[in-house]
Protein backbone atom coordinates (compact mmCIF):
# COMPACT_ATOMS: atom_id res chain seq x y z
CA UNK A 1 0.00 0.00 0.00
CA UNK A 2 1.61 2.97 -0.74
CA UNK A 3 1.52 6.07 1.61
CA UNK A 4 -1.11 8.25 -0.49
CA UNK A 5 -3.45 5.70 -0.08
CA UNK A 6 -2.81 4.75 3.64
CA UNK A 7 -3.34 7.73 4.61
CA UNK A 8 -6.28 7.96 3.32
CA UNK A 9 -7.36 4.41 4.98
CA UNK A 10 -5.82 5.69 8.04
CA UNK A 11 -8.41 8.96 7.95
CA UNK A 12 -11.09 7.44 7.08
CA UNK A 13 -10.33 4.43 10.08
CA UNK A 14 -10.33 7.42 12.52
CA UNK A 15 -13.03 9.04 11.21
CA UNK A 16 -15.32 5.73 11.88
CA UNK A 17 -13.29 4.65 15.15
CA UNK A 18 -14.92 8.11 16.24
CA UNK A 19 -18.17 7.98 14.94
CA UNK A 20 -18.42 4.52 16.77
CA UNK A 21 -17.12 6.07 19.87
CA UNK A 22 -19.89 8.50 19.54
CA UNK A 23 -22.68 6.14 18.95
CA UNK A 24 -21.62 3.45 21.69
CA UNK A 25 -21.23 6.38 24.44
CA UNK A 26 -24.55 8.08 23.43
CA UNK A 27 -26.27 4.39 23.75
CA UNK A 28 -25.10 3.74 26.92
CA UNK A 29 -26.51 5.60 29.57
CA UNK A 30 -25.25 3.75 32.19
CA UNK A 31 -21.82 2.99 31.28
CA UNK A 32 -21.28 6.12 29.64
CA UNK A 33 -18.51 6.65 31.50
CA UNK A 34 -16.21 3.63 31.05
CA UNK A 35 -16.73 3.45 27.46
CA UNK A 36 -15.61 7.04 27.05
CA UNK A 37 -12.71 6.30 28.58
CA UNK A 38 -11.65 3.16 27.46
CA UNK A 39 -12.67 4.52 23.60
CA UNK A 40 -10.06 7.60 24.29
CA UNK A 41 -7.45 5.47 25.29
CA UNK A 42 -8.38 3.24 21.54
CA UNK A 43 -8.08 6.42 19.90
CA UNK A 44 -4.60 7.32 21.36
CA UNK A 45 -3.47 4.01 20.85
CA UNK A 46 -4.80 3.57 17.38
CA UNK A 47 -3.16 7.18 16.87
CA UNK A 48 0.31 6.12 18.58
CA UNK A 49 0.02 2.97 16.08
CA UNK A 50 -0.55 4.42 13.10
CA UNK A 51 1.50 7.27 12.89
CA UNK A 52 4.53 6.45 14.78
CA UNK A 53 4.75 2.88 15.18
CA UNK A 54 4.04 2.19 11.28
CA UNK A 55 6.07 5.14 10.63
CA UNK A 56 9.43 4.27 12.33
CA UNK A 57 11.59 0.94 12.24
CA UNK A 58 12.64 2.24 15.62
CA UNK A 59 9.54 1.48 16.96
CA UNK A 60 8.72 -1.63 15.63
CA UNK A 61 9.19 -3.70 18.99
CA UNK A 62 5.78 -1.58 19.96
CA UNK A 63 3.56 -3.31 17.00
CA UNK A 64 2.48 -6.30 18.54
CA UNK A 65 2.02 -4.79 21.95
CA UNK A 66 -0.23 -1.74 20.69
CA UNK A 67 -2.49 -3.68 18.82
CA UNK A 68 -2.63 -6.35 21.25
CA UNK A 69 -3.43 -4.00 23.44
CA UNK A 70 -5.73 -2.19 21.67
CA UNK A 71 -7.47 -5.74 21.29
CA UNK A 72 -7.82 -5.95 24.88
CA UNK A 73 -9.42 -2.24 25.20
CA UNK A 74 -11.73 -3.12 22.17
CA UNK A 75 -12.61 -6.62 24.36
CA UNK A 76 -13.45 -4.48 27.49
CA UNK A 77 -15.99 -1.95 25.59
CA UNK A 78 -17.61 -5.11 24.10
CA UNK A 79 -18.11 -6.23 27.56
CA UNK A 80 -20.46 -2.71 28.83
CA UNK A 81 -21.91 -1.97 25.03
CA UNK A 82 -25.28 -3.17 24.53
CA UNK A 83 -25.45 -1.30 21.76
CA UNK A 84 -23.15 -3.71 19.76
CA UNK A 85 -22.17 -0.65 17.32
CA UNK A 86 -18.56 -0.99 19.31
CA UNK A 87 -18.08 -4.76 16.86
CA UNK A 88 -16.88 -2.23 14.29
CA UNK A 89 -14.15 -1.73 16.49
CA UNK A 90 -12.83 -5.59 16.43
CA UNK A 91 -13.64 -5.54 12.41
CA UNK A 92 -11.01 -2.51 12.26
CA UNK A 93 -8.07 -4.45 14.49
CA UNK A 94 -8.74 -7.26 12.48
CA UNK A 95 -8.43 -5.78 9.42
CA UNK A 96 -5.22 -4.01 10.57
CA UNK A 97 -4.03 -7.05 11.86
CA UNK A 98 -4.63 -8.47 8.08
CA UNK A 99 -2.92 -5.83 6.30
CA UNK A 100 0.24 -5.00 8.52
CA UNK A 101 1.15 -8.44 10.22
CA UNK A 102 1.90 -11.81 9.33
CA UNK A 103 -0.29 -13.98 8.46
CA UNK A 104 0.00 -16.37 11.26
CA UNK A 105 -0.64 -13.54 13.67
CA UNK A 106 -3.44 -12.23 12.02
CA UNK A 107 -4.79 -15.96 12.26
CA UNK A 108 -4.13 -16.10 15.73
CA UNK A 109 -5.09 -12.60 16.17
CA UNK A 110 -8.79 -13.30 14.68
CA UNK A 111 -9.30 -16.67 16.28
CA UNK A 112 -9.05 -14.49 19.81
CA UNK A 113 -11.48 -12.23 18.89
CA UNK A 114 -13.95 -14.57 17.34
CA UNK A 115 -13.72 -16.45 20.63
CA UNK A 116 -14.66 -13.74 22.31
CA UNK A 117 -17.25 -12.38 20.38
CA UNK A 118 -18.61 -15.84 20.55
CA UNK A 119 -18.59 -15.66 24.68
CA UNK A 120 -19.67 -12.59 25.18
CA UNK A 121 -23.06 -13.85 22.92
CA UNK A 122 -23.26 -16.71 25.09
CA UNK A 123 -22.96 -14.28 28.14
CA UNK A 124 -25.22 -11.74 27.33
CA UNK A 125 -27.87 -13.50 25.58
CA UNK A 126 -27.83 -16.88 26.76
CA UNK A 127 -31.03 -16.63 27.37
CA UNK A 128 -32.63 -16.35 24.03
CA UNK A 129 -31.06 -19.87 22.89
CA UNK A 130 -33.95 -22.30 23.65
CA UNK A 131 -31.00 -25.36 23.51
CA UNK A 132 -27.25 -25.55 23.16
CA UNK A 133 -27.87 -26.85 19.29
CA UNK A 134 -29.32 -23.02 19.17
CA UNK A 135 -26.28 -21.60 20.44
CA UNK A 136 -24.01 -23.81 18.60
CA UNK A 137 -25.70 -22.58 15.22
CA UNK A 138 -25.18 -19.10 16.13
CA UNK A 139 -21.30 -19.97 17.10
CA UNK A 140 -20.72 -21.53 13.68
CA UNK A 141 -22.83 -18.78 11.85
CA UNK A 142 -20.52 -16.21 13.78
CA UNK A 143 -17.33 -18.30 12.88
CA UNK A 144 -18.25 -18.55 9.09
CA UNK A 145 -19.26 -14.68 9.20
CA UNK A 146 -15.31 -13.85 10.88
CA UNK A 147 -13.47 -16.35 8.39
CA UNK A 148 -15.43 -14.56 5.16
CA UNK A 149 -14.13 -11.47 6.72
CA UNK A 150 -10.97 -12.63 6.86
CA UNK A 151 -10.70 -14.44 3.73
CA UNK A 152 -12.03 -10.76 2.35
CA UNK A 153 -9.42 -8.85 4.00
CA UNK A 154 -6.49 -11.13 3.01
CA UNK A 155 -7.81 -11.39 -0.80
CA UNK A 156 -7.76 -7.54 -0.83
CA UNK A 157 -3.71 -7.40 1.20
CA UNK A 158 -2.72 -10.25 -2.04
CA UNK A 159 -4.01 -7.63 -4.77
CA UNK A 160 -2.37 -4.90 -3.38
CA UNK A 161 0.71 -5.90 -3.23
CA UNK A 162 0.37 -7.87 -6.36
CA UNK A 163 -0.26 -3.90 -7.71
CA UNK A 164 2.61 -2.91 -6.30
CA UNK A 165 4.72 -5.69 -7.29
CA UNK A 166 3.71 -4.68 -10.50
CA UNK A 167 3.97 -1.25 -10.53
CA UNK A 168 7.68 -1.67 -8.97
CA UNK A 169 8.32 -4.31 -12.03
CA UNK A 170 7.07 -1.90 -14.32
CA UNK A 171 9.04 1.05 -12.55
CA UNK A 172 12.70 -1.13 -12.65
CA UNK A 173 11.96 -1.56 -16.25
CA UNK A 174 11.71 1.35 -17.33
CA UNK A 175 14.70 2.77 -15.50
CA UNK A 176 16.27 -0.90 -17.40
CA UNK A 177 15.12 0.43 -20.45
CA UNK A 178 16.31 4.14 -20.54
CA UNK A 179 19.51 2.88 -19.14
CA UNK A 180 19.63 0.47 -22.38
CA UNK A 181 18.81 3.10 -24.56
CA UNK A 182 21.59 5.60 -22.88
CA UNK A 183 24.01 2.53 -23.31
CA UNK A 184 22.58 1.73 -26.73
CA UNK A 185 23.75 5.57 -27.84
CA UNK A 186 26.85 5.28 -25.74
CA UNK A 187 28.01 2.49 -27.97
CA UNK A 188 26.95 3.84 -31.65
CA UNK A 189 28.74 6.97 -30.68
CA UNK A 190 32.06 4.81 -29.65
CA UNK A 191 31.14 2.90 -32.75
CA UNK A 192 31.46 6.30 -35.07
CA UNK A 193 34.33 7.47 -33.15
CA UNK A 194 36.16 4.21 -34.12
CA UNK A 195 34.98 4.27 -37.86
CA UNK A 196 35.80 7.64 -38.65
CA UNK A 197 39.48 6.78 -36.49
CA UNK A 198 39.74 3.98 -38.75
CA UNK A 199 38.83 6.24 -41.82
CA UNK A 200 41.46 8.60 -40.53
CA UNK A 201 44.25 5.80 -40.06
CA UNK A 202 43.50 4.31 -43.67
CA UNK A 203 43.05 8.38 -45.63
CA UNK A 204 46.88 9.25 -43.19
CA UNK A 205 48.23 5.88 -44.42
CA UNK A 206 47.24 5.77 -47.86
CA UNK A 207 48.30 9.31 -48.85
CA UNK A 208 51.23 8.39 -46.23
CA UNK A 209 52.61 6.05 -48.27
CA UNK A 210 51.33 7.89 -51.92
CA UNK A 211 53.62 11.02 -51.03
CA UNK A 212 56.41 8.75 -49.70
CA UNK A 213 56.06 6.94 -53.14
CA UNK A 214 55.88 10.37 -55.32
CA UNK A 215 58.94 11.87 -52.95
CA UNK A 216 61.35 8.96 -53.32
CA UNK A 217 59.76 8.80 -57.39
CA UNK A 218 61.19 12.75 -57.27
CA UNK A 219 64.08 12.42 -55.73
CA UNK A 220 65.25 9.04 -57.93
CA UNK A 221 64.36 10.96 -61.01
CA UNK A 222 66.28 13.77 -60.16
CA UNK A 223 69.06 12.27 -59.91
CA UNK A 224 68.99 10.12 -62.74
CA UNK A 225 68.58 13.87 -64.31
CA UNK A 226 72.11 14.42 -63.08
CA UNK A 227 73.71 11.58 -64.31
CA UNK A 228 72.11 11.47 -67.66
CA UNK A 229 70.73 14.98 -68.77
CA UNK A 230 69.28 13.70 -72.29
CA UNK A 231 66.66 11.82 -69.73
Amino acid sequence: MDKRTKFIFDILTLITITVVCLISVLGNHEKQINILTLSIVLVASFLFRTFIVYEKKSYDKFKVPSILMELLIVLLILSHDTTNVSQIYLIILIVDAVFYYSLRFSIIFTLIGYLFFAWRNFYHYHFIFENTSDFLLTVFINGLGFTFLFSVIYFLKLQIQQKQLLAETMKELEYKNNKLKETSKALEEVALIKERNRIAHEIHDTVGHTLTTVLIEMEACKRLIDVDREL
